[in-house]
């Protein structure tokens, strides 16, 4: 037993004896593979990965894409009391021109049951135009003259576009239900303003003189109306966000 075992002893010796130099030349070799992979630069990325510059024209149309959304939000408010469109109407608005002198507005009014049979809405678009403002101080305009041209339409099925049927044709000639309002009027403008207030630009307030078609119609005819009845002030305030 104790000579198997010597003998045992002696070969594993043997076999550890020779194969320990080949595994360390192998694991030098591996260190060696490992350093000079290290030495090579990185690798470009793949093709697939790669990113080529848009085009001009690309960039242009996107561009134009982009201005036209943006000019659909509104910048505008509109508050205004009295004035043909309702005891109070507001709505949102839009200003555009070289120097931003023209502003559409959509705008909506009610005039409540205790100034008439019952409650009445009204959707009005206005366009404002302003030629010129004449600074005088610092962030303080005066626009010392804007006119208007408004629509507007009563949401009631109660009045009309055409004569009802049970009219004889021609029996009204006008609409119940469509006003036409020419205005004129001034705005005292506070402009600048953002380092003081942190939602608006711009703040005005404004006067307006107006009359409407059905008014002129029964003037031309009657000439005995006195102007003042034919004839409605308003005034509002106005504010630009940006």
């Amino acid at each position: 037993m104790t000579a198997k075992r010597f003998l045992s002893n002696a070969l594993l010796a043997l076999i550890l004896a020779t194969s320990l130099p080949a595994q360390a030349g192998a694991v030098a070799d591996s260190v060696a593979i490992a350093d000079s992979a290290s030495q090579i630069p990185n690798a470009p990325l793949s093709a697939h990965t790669d990113t080529v510059a848009p085009t001009r024209q690309y960039i242009n149309h996107i561009t134009k894409r982009i201005n036209f959304w943006n000019s659909l939000i509104p910048n505008l408010s509109h508050l205004q009391y009295a004035g043909g469109i309702g005891m109070i109407s507001m709505g949102m608005g839009w200003d555009y021109g070289k120097h931003n002198q023209w502003e559409t507005f959509l705008i909506f009014g009610i005039t409540p049951r205790n100034h008439t049979p019952r409650t009445y809405v009204t959707m009005a678009v206005k366009e404002m135009f302003t030629p010129w403002d004449v600074k005088v101080w610092r962030h303080v305009e005066i626009s010392p003259l804007f006119a208007s041209f408004t629509i507007s339409t009563l949401l009631d099925g109660e009045f009309w576009v055409k004569n009802p049927e049970r009219y004889p044709s021609g029996y009204y000639s006008f609409s119940t239900k469509t006003r036409l309002h020419l205005g004129i009027g001034q705005k005292i403008k506070l402009k600048n303003i953002q380092h003081k207030s942190h939602f608006v630009k711009h703040l005005a307030l404004f006067y307006e003189v107006s009359t409407c078609d059905l008014y002129l119609i029964n003037k031309i005819r009657n000439r005995s109306i006195p102007t003042k009845d034919i004839i409605c002030l308003a005034i509002g305030i106005q504010a630009t966000f940006f």
